[in-house]
């Protein structure tokens, strides 16, 4: 009599464990640069709000917020793992001041010129960067940041007006993040646009972001991570009035999460952040209609604008917990709590 071979169940089911292993590994590795770009920009943003945050710690300073752009970069190399030189230009720390500011030594990057508020896209090449140093920052992971400035001092608009009708200012600088290096595609631009005029995502995000740094040490994503959550994910967070804890909202865009937090309702004069009548700060900052820095148009991600109270009160920020019941609060924050 003739025996039949055939798989038993057990090496039947050991095959499709295998092959669901590697569907698996496939699937989570199709797009590697995607997760990658995700955690180096949130890597790269809590340690410019890491920086900002001991920048102001410091009991020392009299006037905490950086006087040019020579004194923030000191601090970025105080607070911030850096690769030790840039080029020909020294990286080492700068010598601390018994005032808590910084003296720059010879032939150090912190000397170096600022870029302005719209590079063009050129100023981020290797070959531009060694031809023509920038004051650039070369981190130990590989990543390099630039600073924006003012012909060095902080840019400087005013805005509101506090209780005795003096106006108050706000200062900002820019950090604009090579998110990898000099590696491609070394660009800033998120989208292509088609014959219609109609804009279409990049299949690969772009690895060169920007950030302003204000006087108020909050660090403020710019350009398409306010509206892509490919790059970052930000909640409303409402403190209570009472010792229940604070309140915070679902995971959304970080542009959405401003305004809900900080569109209507808000005191502008007493506020510890930004606070714009318009829901654009990219305008208000001053970056034009044509920089690779600014979301081409709010529109093209919200077909309605943001719902929020159309008759708030003044100084209280209304929103909606998960359970679709209304919060109101005195204080309104956005932070960056996780990277989904």
């Amino acid at each position: 009599m003739r025996i039949k071979k055939a798989f038993t169940l057990a090496e039947v089911l050991i095959v499709f464990v295998i092959i669901g292993i590697i569907a698996t590994i496939g699937i989570s590795s199709s797009r590697p640069w995607e997760k990658a770009n995700k955690y180096a920009y949130a890597r790269i943003y809590n340690a410019l709000s890491t920086t900002m945050y001991n920048v102001m710690s410091k009991s020392s300073r009299v006037e905490p917020f950086p006087a040019n752009s020579g004194q923030l970069c000191c601090a970025l190399l105080e607070y911030m793992n850096t690769a030790g030189r840039n080029g020909n230009y020294s990286q080492v720390p700068c010598t601390l001041r018994a005032d808590g500011t910084y003296t720059i030594p010879a032939n150090h990057v912190c000397g170096l010129s600022d870029l302005d508020k719209s590079p063009a896209i050129n100023r981020f090449t290797e070959d531009y960067n060694k031809a023509h140093p920038q004051k650039f920052i070369k981190l130990s992971n590989g990543a390099y940041i630039w600073i924006g400035s003012n012909n060095g001092a902080p840019w400087s608009i005013p805005r509101a007006q506090d209780g005795n009708n003096n106006p108050i200012e706000f200062r900002y600088y820019m950090v604009f993040a090579d998110l990898n290096g000099f590696w491609r595609p070394n660009s800033p631009v998120w989208y292509d646009i088609d014959a219609n005029g109609n804009i279409t995502p990049k299949s690969r995000l772009a690895d060169i972001v920007a950030f302003a740094i204000t006087d108020k040490y909050t660090v403020l994503p710019l350009g398409y991570p306010l509206v892509d959550t490919r790059f970052l994910n930000a909640h409303v967070v409402y403190p209570a009035d009472n010792d229940e804890g604070e309140t915070i909202s679902n995971a959304m865009t970080f542009h959405e999460a401003r305004v809900r937090a900080f569109g209507f309702g808000k005191n502008n004069a007493v506020s510890n952040h930004i606070d714009l009548f318009s829901t654009d700060y990219e305008s208000y900052i001053g970056l034009t209609a044509g920089s690779n820095f600014r979301v081409r148009n709010y529109n093209d991600f919200y077909s309605t604008e943001i719902p929020f109270d159309s008759n708030p009160i003044t100084n209280v920020c209304y929103s909606q917990d998960t359970n679709g019941n209304q919060i109101k609060s005195t204080i309104c924050d956005v932070k960056i709590y996780d990277y989904h």
